[in-house]
């Protein structure tokens, strides 16, 4: 059985997925070190003024595998998201489009876009994401800027079988090892 304190899954009849827009106003969703705090599959999902913490995953996202590389179906837009004491991984991506910080909100003033302290794991894992260039750089899908890493056991920021993701602006405190790509 799996243990989530917040899962969100949505799919219509018709496949139409809707979007899930989730504003903490600054309040905490805090565990007991078990589970996950925000499970979300195959949805298209707003985060922001969030903070997690205290369980075995702050936030787990995925959308459906693909093998093309061509492109995935479901988007992550975060903004200023915070993810601490985590026994495992603060965040963990897998298979979706990323926006940090999301093009439609407002950035926050001096905050990064996503802060991850002091998880057991990862700070931020993405994994399996395989974002399409088009044309630019500011054509890219993937893209995120201003995030903050700090005592993380294993390592700040993971990126590993992925391509297509640019990220700028990183702060990596003492983790074990600061960013890894694979």
């Amino acid at each position: 059985a799996k243990d989530f304190l917040l899962r969100l899954e949505y799919l219509t009849e018709n496949g139409i997925v809707n979007d899930i827009v989730l504003d903490f106003q600054n309040h905490t969703l805090r565990g007991n070190g078990d589970g996950t705090g925000i499970f979300a599959e195959n949805v298209n999902l707003t985060i922001m003024n969030a903070r997690i913490e205290n369980f075995e995953n702050g936030l787990v996202f995925r959308g459906p595998p693909r093998d093309d590389g061509i492109s995935y179906l479901y988007d992550l837009y975060i903004s200023t998201f915070t993810v601490v004491n985590n026994k495992n991984n603060g965040v963990q991506i897998s298979g979706a489009r990323i926006h940090c910080p999301a093009p439609a909100l407002p950035p926050a003033e001096n905050r990064p876009c996503i802060q991850a302290e002091n998880n057991e794991g990862n700070g931020i894992l993405i994994e399996n994401t395989k974002c399409p260039l088009i044309g630019t750089l500011m054509g890219l899908q993937c893209i995120i800027v201003n995030i903050m890493v700090r005592n993380n056991r294993n390592s700040g920021l993971v990126i590993e079988q992925s391509s297509g993701i640019s990220v700028s602006d990183i702060t990596s405190d003492p983790n074990e090892n600061g960013v890894v790509i694979k």
